[in-house]
């Protein structure tokens, strides 16, 4: 059981964030042309 610290909540909440929006850039990447996604990611 993990002992949960307000800090611990929010790097938790920060971590899932990151995933849901690289998931989402990862996915709309797919759509579009590789050198904008390249743009994009740098």
């Amino acid at each position: 059981m993990q002992f949960k610290t307000p800090r611990y909540e929010a790097q938790v909440r920060n971590n899932d964030f990151r995933a849901h929006f690289f998931v989402r850039k990862f996915s709309s990447g797919m759509r579009i042309p590789k050198e904008l996604y390249k743009k994009r990611m740098y």
